[in-house]
């Protein structure tokens, strides 16, 4: 292979660019050869009745923001009605703090 380059370098430049671009054309045929051997796979009878089986993301999400928007209100409501019910006075556990009136010698 080292030979085979070497003896490429001597080459005039013309020469060595349409060995470029031949090496070009049969890389790039054998990378579009292995992409549409991964296409055809990929639409395979199948695989298309499959991909019609499985979970729509849409779907799966609606579902959990419908569950979510339940919850919610569920929630409000038990709130709500625990709220009414109870005639708890708020002020009844704090603890009142002293304050020390600090003079203020600008006035």
């Amino acid at each position: 292979m080292k030979d085979y380059i070497y003896k490429l370098r001597e080459k005039p430049e013309h020469i060595r660019k349409q060995y470029m671009v031949i090496f070009l054309v049969v890389t790039m045929s054998v990378v579009l050869g292995i992409w549409i051997y991964g296409l055809t796979n990929r639409f395979d009878a199948q695989v298309s009745v499959n991909i019609d089986n499985d979970i729509k993301p849409f779907t799966l999400f609606g579902e959990s923001i419908k569950n979510t928007y339940s919850d919610l209100t569920a929630s409000a409501a038990d709130s709500l009605k625990n709220k009414t019910d109870s005639n708890v006075d708020p002020h009844a556990n704090q603890k009142l703090i002293p304050l020390t009136v600090v003079n203020n010698p600008q006035q």
